[in-house]
């Protein structure tokens, strides 16, 4: 029987740069199972992951997994590098999300998620966000995220519970593709 990796931290913030990019940035970590492969330090799969979601192939990722060693995806390229630290990848992909779309709050939005990520590294604690939780501390990414159409579409859903698609598309009396 194949032992399964460990998923020992996933977690999203939502967050807008100075330059106005609203961004989503996702950090996974599972701790895999013996024996190691080489392209994983320490026995760990990382994900780190900068998009703007407003248009999603717009991204850094800075990633390993079977048969690639750590590498980082920016402006339709790929490059390896060689994996010194946590902390080193952490500066480096702060690095190349601020040169793709302008600077951000680090300490505010994202130190809490690299916190967690040092820590279960050091302890095997888990720090996993349910899925469909939103999290931001800007109430400029709440208003761009929550539009006005959104919340009708929300409040529709919750008060009348349409059981599929083109029932709510009739209930918002929009077209089945606006809804």
């Amino acid at each position: 029987m194949e032992k399964k990796d460990d998923l020992l931290l996933s977690e999203e913030r939502k967050l807008i740069t100075d330059r106005g990019f609203l961004l989503g940035v996702e950090v996974e970590l599972r701790k895999l199972p013996l024996p190691q492969p080489r392209e994983f330090p320490n026995g760990y799969k990382l994900k780190l992951v900068a998009y703007n979601l407003e248009n999603p192939s717009e991204l850094v990722r800075i990633d390993n997994h079977y048969g690639k060693s750590p590498h980082y995806h920016s402006n339709g390229k790929q490059k390896f590098f060689i994996w010194v630290s946590l902390a080193e990848t952490e500066r480096l992909f702060l690095q190349l999300t601020q040169e793709k779309f302008g600077n951000l709050d680090w300490n505010i939005n994202l130190k809490k998620i690299f916190s967690h990520l040092e820590k279960s590294i050091k302890t095997g604690r888990k720090y996993i966000q349910p899925k469909n939780v939103s999290i931001t501390n800007n109430l400029a990414v709440i208003d761009r995220i929550l539009s006005k159409t959104r919340l009708e579409l929300f409040s529709v859903i919750r008060a009348k519970q349409p059981t599929n698609i083109h029932e709510l598309s009739k209930l918002l009396n929009r077209d089945y593709a606006n809804v």
